[in-house]
């Protein structure tokens, strides 16, 4: 039974880590499209890998304090006899899985904070937020040329409507070719 406890922790670790991951390449994401659209700066991988750090490090404290806050649970719940009144209400035949679901936050922080102290890992999630950051603006781009790029019924530039069409025609196939191809998208 302590073997299939052990493989559970294991899986939630893994499950964590996958949507922690997740989570602060979203954040770094954003970030890098609100600097360098919003605010028109270049992209500097080195500037985001310290929000790629600082996002990993804000959800390793979280851990900690879901860790710190079990174990306060834990010792509570010895002094509580009886049935539960809701799935909040802890007692003492809840002190093991108590036990269990701390170590396993206080495990989900070390791995968090591994992350983030290894320079490869942070920069291949660096990476990845930007290329859906460039996924999302091409999208974006195309979205619009297609909702805007209408011709007026008198056009003075006849040829606009052409370049439009190359532009749109290009950006599809850098985004495909992205997509196929990630260490292309790289030396981008």
């Amino acid at each position: 039974m302590k073997r299939s406890g052990r493989r559970r922790s294991e899986l939630a670790i893994d499950e964590g880590m996958l949507l922690a991951v997740r989570a602060a390449s979203l954040d770094v994401r954003n970030r890098i499209e609100v600097e360098t659209i919003g605010r028109g700066r270049d992209f500097d991988p080195e500037e985001f890998r310290g929000d790629a750090i600082a996002a990993l490090g804000q959800l390793a404290a979280e851990q900690r304090a879901i860790a710190d806050r079990l174990d306060l649970e834990h010792r509570l719940a010895g002094s509580r006899g009886g049935v539960a009144y809701s799935e909040h209400d802890y007692r003492r035949g809840d002190r093991a899985n108590l036990r269990v679901r701390a170590r396993t936050a206080r495990r989900m922080a070390a791995e968090l904070d591994a992350f983030a102290a290894d320079a490869e890992r942070v920069g291949e999630l660096v990476e990845r937020a930007r290329r859906e950051a460039w996924r999302d603006v091409a999208g974006q781009v195309q979205k619009k040329l297609r909702i805007y790029a209408a011709p007026p019924e008198f056009d003075e530039d006849p040829g606009r409507r052409g370049r439009l069409s190359e532009l749109a025609a290009e950006l599809a196939a850098q985004v495909d070719a992205a997509a196929a191809d990630p260490a292309a998208d790289a030396a981008d």
